[in-house]
C-alpha cells in the first residue's frame, strides 16, 4: 500500500526523487486509518534549534489569516455551529437549502506558488521588521513549551491561553523579510523519505508538519473569499469552512443549485476537487432530512 502510494505521487510528478548531497529531510511517510480507508501521514523530525523558529513562523501566520482572511479566527467548532444556529433563527419558517462536502486531499492538492503568491501579498503590506515576544505556556502535569506572539501595528494579536504568559525577555526584531524566505524554504523545499530515498514534494503541503493546518487555512479560505464570496455571510446564506469541510446554508433554491453546481465540478484554479461520496445535501429530497457536519454539528431540514 505505501510502495503504491508513493508510486502513484512519484508518476503524477508529485513526488520527485532528490540525489543531491543535501540530506535535510521534514519526516517519513506513515499510515493512519481514516473514514476514507488509509491516509498517509508525514511524521515530522523534530529539532529543537528549529522549534522556536517554526513558532514564529506558525504565530506569524495565524495572525496574517485573522488580519486578512477571517477577523473572526481560526475556524473552529463553536464557533460553527454559532453561526448555523444564528442563521437558522434568522430564516425561521423559511425552507432551507443545506450542503456539506469535503476537499479531496486537501493537503496534497495544495498548489504551492498560489500558496505562496497568497502569503507574499499580504506580507508586502506589513513593517519591515517584527518585534517578536517569547510566550511560556506551562499545562499541568507537561513540560513547558515556549511559543511566540508577534507584535506589530498591522497585525491583530491573538488571546493568550490561559496556560500561556509573556517572558520577561525582551522582544526579538525579525526581519519581515526573512520570515517570508523561510515560508519559501517550507513551501518548495520539502523533502520526505522513504526506503533510503528522499523526494522532493511538488505539489501540496505535507499533512502532520506543524504549519500544514494554517497553511491549509490560508490558502483555503483565500479560495473561499474569491470564488464563494456570494455564498459567504450574505443575505441569503452562510459558508463555513472547517479544514477541508465545508458547510453552506441558504434560503435561496437559485444559490443552492448554483452552490452544488461548483461543488460538482470544482475548482481547477485551485486543483480543488469535492468528494462526490461525502457530499450531502436536501436540495433534491422533499421530505425532512437531518445533516451532520464534523460529526458534531447536527442540522434538521
Amino acid at each position: 500500500m505505501l510502495e503504491e502510494f508513493v508510486t502513484e505521487k512519484v508518476n503524477n510528478d508529485i513526488l520527485v526523487p532528490y540525489t543531491k548531497l543535501y540530506k535535510k529531510y521534514i519526516g517519513i511517510y506513515k499510515f493512519h486509518p481514516s473514514s476514507s480507508g488509509l491516509r498517509a501521514l508525514f511524521i515530522t523530525n523534530k529539532e529543537n534549534e528549529e522549534y522556536f523558529h517554526m513558532q514564529v513562523v506558525l504565530r506569524f501566520l495565524q495572525q496574517l489569516y485573522i488580519t486578512y482572511l477571517d477577523e473572526d479566527g481560526i475556524p473552529n467548532i463553536f464557533h460553527c455551529r454559532q453561526q448555523i444556529a444564528n442563521f437558522q433563527k434568522s430564516k425561521s419558517g423559511n425552507k432551507l437549502y443545506c450542503f456539506t462536502c469535503d476537499i479531496q486531499d486537501a493537503f496534497g492538492s495544495i498548489i504551492q506558488k498560489k500558496l505562496y503568491d497568497i502569503i507574499v501579498t499580504y506580507c508586502n503590506q506589513l513593517e519591515k521588521y517584527l518585534a517578536v515576544r517569547k510566550v511560556i505556556v506551562t499545562k499541568p502535569n507537561k513540560k513547558k513549551l515556549i511559543t511566540a506572539k508577534i507584535l506589530s501595528e498591522k497585525l491583530k494579536s491573538m488571546k493568550l491561553s490561559k496556560f500561556a504568559s509573556l517572558s520577561r525577555e525582551k522582544p526579538k526584531l525579525f526581519k519581515t523579510e526573512n520570515i517570508t524566505i523561510r515560508i519559501f524554504k517550507l513551501i518548495f523545499r520539502q523533502k520526505v523519505k522513504f526506503n533510503n530515498q528522499l523526494y522532493s514534494i511538488k505539489c501540496g503541503v505535507p499533512q502532520g508538519m506543524m504549519l500544514s493546518p494554517i497553511l491549509a487555512d490560508i490558502y483555503y479560505q483565500y479560495m473561499c473569499k474569491e470564488i464563494f464570496s456570494e455564498y459567504m455571510n450574505s443575505e441569503h446564506g452562510i459558508l463555513y469552512r472547517y479544514v477541508d469541510d465545508i458547510i453552506y446554508i441558504t434560503d435561496s433554491e437559485y444559490h443552492a443549485r448554483k452552490f452544488f453546481e461548483i461543488i460538482k465540478s470544482g475548482i481547477p484554479s485551485y486543483n480543488v476537487k469535492f468528494n462526490p461520496n461525502k457530499i450531502k445535501t436536501n436540495l433534491f429530497v422533499n421530505e425532512p432530512i437531518i445533516i451532520t457536519f464534523l460529526k458534531k454539528i447536527t442540522i434538521k431540514l
